[in-house]
C-alpha cells in the first residue's frame, strides 16, 4: 500500500512540474479587415467619380468648360455601380454614398443655372444609380427632357409677300434626337413643331421664337 501511495505522490509531483513547464496557449490574434473605416474614408475615395462633372459645372477662371463625352457618362455610372455594390452593405458606406448623392443634386441644379441641359440629364442619371428620391431630381430631369427636345433652329432666309404685305421665314429645323432634318416656312404668329414664330427681328437679322412645351421660353436666332 505505501509503495502505492509513493508512486501516486510521484506521478501527481511529475504532472505538476510539467504544466508548470509549458506555457498556456495565446489566444489568436484578431486581424482588422482591410478597406475604409469612416465616412469620410469612403468620400475620400467616391467623389473623384463626379470629378469630370465638377469640372464642367466649375471650371477654374478663364478655363472654357470641358464637358462630359460619352465615354465619360458611362464610366461615372460604372464607378456608382461599383461603389454601391463595395461600400453600400456597411453603415457608414450608405452615408457616404448619400453625401454624394446630395453633392450630384447641387450639382444638377449648377447645371440647370447653366443651361447644360445634358449635363443635367448625366446627374440625373447618376443620381438614380444610388436609388435616392428627390423632388428637385424629378423636376430637373422633366425640364432637361423637354430641353433636350427642343429642335435645333437654323434660318436660311427671308421672303417678303408684297401683295399680301406678308414676310416669310425659311427655317432648317433639325430633330436632335435622330438628326432629321426638315424645311419649314413660317410667318409671324404660325406655329410647326411646337415652335411658334413670334416676330422677324430688325431688319431680316433674325427671329424670336417661342417653344411652347415650356411656358414662357422665348430665344432669338440670328440669321
Amino acid at each position: 500500500m505505501c509503495l502505492i501511495r509513493r508512486r501516486l505522490v510521484l506521478s501527481i509531483g511529475f504532472l505538476i512540474l510539467l504544466a508548470a513547464g509549458c506555457e498556456a496557449p495565446k489566444p489568436p490574434e484578431t486581424t482588422e479587415a482591410p478597406g475604409p473605416k469612416t465616412k469620410e474614408d469612403v468620400l475620400a475615395i467616391i467623389r473623384p467619380i463626379l470629378q469630370p462633372i465638377r469640372d464642367t459645372v466649375r471650371p477654374p477662371a478663364g478655363v472654357a468648360p470641358p464637358g462630359v463625352s460619352d465615354e465619360q457618362r458611362e464610366q461615372i455610372i460604372a464607378a456608382l455601380r461599383d461603389a454601391i455594390l463595395h461600400y453600400g452593405d456597411t453603415e457608414h458606406g450608405r452615408e457616404a454614398l448619400r453625401a454624394l448623392g446630395r453633392e450630384i443634386e447641387d450639382l444638377a441644379k449648377e447645371a440647370r443655372d447653366l443651361e447644360r441641359w445634358r449635363l443635367v440629364s448625366i446627374c440625373v442619371d447618376a443620381y438614380d444609380m444610388l436609388k435616392m428620391e428627390s423632388a428637385a431630381i424629378k423636376r430637373l430631369d422633366e425640364r432637361a427632357r423637354m430641353m433636350l427636345a427642343q429642335p435645333k433652329i437654323e434660318v436660311k432666309g427671308f421672303m417678303e409677300d408684297k401683295e399680301k404685305n406678308d414676310y416669310y421665314v425659311f427655317m432648317h429645323v433639325t430633330d436632335r434626337a435622330t438628326g432629321s432634318r426638315r424645311t419649314v416656312t413660317m410667318r409671324e404668329g404660325e406655329e410647326v413643331d411646337d415652335l411658334r414664330l413670334v416676330r422677324i427681328i430688325g431688319r431680316n437679322k433674325g427671329v424670336r421664337l417661342e417653344y411652347l412645351k415650356i411656358e414662357g421660353l422665348f430665344f432669338d436666332i440670328e440669321f
